[in-house]
């Protein structure tokens, strides 16, 4: 009984942690992304879970990069996401295209004399 009540406390602080970085990505603004963010890089790196301590050490290496997703054009943060969905656009159509053959219904040509 003991080990499931240290699973479910283990359990409800991994959903805690995971909630508190969603919260942090959607309302946190570009004048206090700094502070906030390093707070939460340390929560995830000193966490007694290795999935987390990795991420936080990963969150760490793309630290600037992330800060700078921060930034806002006419009221939107700034993000790749259009042209990775282009990308993968374009490759499921070259995917498909593959998988299928063009058959044309219709009248066969003929034989024909050279």
């Amino acid at each position: 009984m003991n080990s499931f009540i240290f699973l479910c406390e283990k359990l409800k602080a991994v959903y805690l942690l995971k909630e508190k970085y969603r919260e942090f990505n959607k309302t946190t603004m570009v004048e206090n992304v700094t502070e906030q963010l390093d707070l939460l890089i340390n929560e995830f790196i000193y966490f007694d879970d290795k999935g987390y301590r990795c991420f936080g050490r990963l969150s760490l290496i793309w630290r600037d990069e992330i800060i700078n997703s921060f930034n806002r054009v006419n009221n939107y943060r700034i993000s790749n996401g259009k042209m990775e969905r282009a990308n993968r656009d374009i490759k499921t159509i070259f995917r498909l295209s593959k998988d299928k053959t063009i058959k044309f219904n219709g009248k066969s040509r003929g034989h024909y004399k050279k």
